[in-house]
């Protein structure tokens, strides 16, 4: 609705007096996590909402702790994240706790395979994968490239598309 109104431009006020608004506060991760769902839920992916509290994986049996893997599917889960990852180009150089949450989401889901998905400004860094040393599996990196320099919406448009299909692409092969 906002962004709605914005586009028509349309007065918007938050709260009762004649404030004016000087600015929006957008959250880019919640909105690359959304992209990724208009392409990965056609792929058979669910996306549970923690927002929402939809579609949770408990971690116990008879203790409701909910868990919410950004994406999964029968084959593989994937972590959506929002940061400069194109110049990590193996899992090591990987925040323990990323590599530790979708470990568990794994042993949660019973997969062989998980891994993150990412923007990338670089052809090199679509995809890259490591075994995991002890419980068996792979851990895969797979950047989505985001076109850059482009001189109109249709040249960004085709381009996207284009890098779309490839991610799908490489998220298949990833999977079997």
């Amino acid at each position: 609705k906002l962004c709605v109104m914005i586009l028509r431009g349309e007065q918007i006020r938050y709260g009762n007096d004649d404030n004016e608004v000087y600015g929006l506060l957008i959250d880019g991760a919640w909105l690359w996590e959304a992209y990724l769902n208009t392409l990965l839920s056609k792929q058979g992916f669910t996306h549970p909402e923690n927002l929402r509290g939809s579609n949770p994986i408990n971690l116990f049996k008879h203790t409701k702790i909910p868990r919410y893997p950004d994406f999964y599917s029968k084959d593989i889960v994937l972590d959506a994240k929002y940061k400069k990852l194109e110049s990590r180009r193996d899992l090591g150089q990987f925040d323990r706790n990323d590599l530790n949450q979708v470990i568990v989401y794994m042993d949660l889901l019973a997969l062989d395979r998980g891994g993150y998905i990412f923007p990338t400004t670089s052809e090199e860094a679509k995809v890259f994968s490591d075994e995991i040393a002890t419980r068996g599996g792979v851990m895969y990196g797979i950047g989505l490239e985001i076109p850059q320099g482009c001189s109109s919406y249709d040249e960004f448009f085709s381009k996207i598309t284009m890098n779309e299909i490839t991610f799908i692409d490489t998220i298949r092969k990833c999977s079997n």
